[in-house]
């Protein structure tokens, strides 16, 4: 079994991750949506996890997560799925992450594969800011 691993280059509520999809079994609704499933195994923590985003392998997500959103800051992770489980993720370097603020996953840049955004309060500003994360997808 082969490992992925996310190489990360920044520039400068108990809610749980749910994937709705079409090929599961369930049947979509008069609106065109399936109920809303969790995402398998150990991602979805006895904390908060929000703002998911899937990577362009379609098994990577990223993702932020917060043990208590009145005390604790919200970190930036990353998880794949490995025999179509997730592992419990694991937190994205401080060239992303801000060590003193809350770092939230935006989306994804469609226009430029391999990127996605970032909010988070870096040194000097005055509130959350959007940054650009430029991100390669390579097999250890």
């Amino acid at each position: 079994m082969s490992r992925r691993c996310v190489a990360i280059a920044a520039r400068a509520c108990a809610d749980e991750k749910y994937a709705s999809h079409s090929n599961s079994g369930n049947v979509r609704g008069p609106d065109g949506f399936a109920p809303a499933q969790p995402l398998t195994s150990g991602v979805n923590t006895a904390a908060n996890e929000f703002d998911a985003t899937f990577l362009s392998d379609g098994a990577t997500i990223v993702f932020s997560r917060a043990k208590d959103f009145a005390k604790d800051r919200a970190d930036a992770f990353w998880a794949t799925a490995r025999d179509g489980r997730y592992d419990v993720g694991t937190r994205l370097p401080a060239t992303v992450n801000s060590d003193e603020h809350d770092t939230h996953v935006a989306m994804l840049d469609w226009s430029r594969p391999g990127r996605f955004s970032v909010s988070t309060r870096r040194v000097g500003a005055d509130g959350l800011d959007l940054y650009l994360v430029d991100y390669t997808l390579a097999a250890d």
